[in-house]
């Protein structure tokens, strides 16, 4: 006949199984603290959303907006950026100084992730006054 080992046994391998998860969410923390330097980048468009990663350093608002135009398939001037600050507001992003603010927001506020909103810009309407059109 077999003897039960107690419960001291049963303590003892939950005790192992509870530190090596506790290792795994170190090994996440670090690896979060290493990519310091960048941010994950979510932007909007229509009903589309895309993530992409933007280096913090590197970053200008001319190669920002190429990654967004070449993601939506946008042309130069047929929309607008807009980013969420950290009171809910919607602003518009232009220049380099408008995205520097934009992510010394998104990181003062300890956010990872930064939002942006594309609003297209109308199709201008025809100009009809000097037709010679009958």
């Amino acid at each position: 006949m077999l003897e039960w080992p107690g419960p001291k046994s049963r303590r003892r391998e939950d005790q192992i199984n509870t530190n090596e998860e506790d290792c795994d969410a170190i090994q996440d923390l670090s690896t979060i603290n290493i990519n310091k330097n960048t941010l994950t980048v979510k932007v909007e468009y229509a009903d589309d959303m895309i993530k992409f990663q933007l280096s913090i350093s590197q970053s200008t608002i001319v190669t920002f907006e190429k990654e967004i135009r070449m993601k939506f398939n946008l042309k130069l001037g047929s929309y607008k950026l807009k980013y969420l600050d950290e009171d809910g507001d919607w602003i518009s992003l232009t220049s380099d100084q408008e995205l520097s603010d934009c992510i010394q927001c998104t990181t003062k506020s300890h956010r990872n992730v930064l939002r942006l909103r594309v609003i297209p810009f109308p199709r201008p309407i025809p100009d009809t006054v000097g037709s010679t059109e009958l």
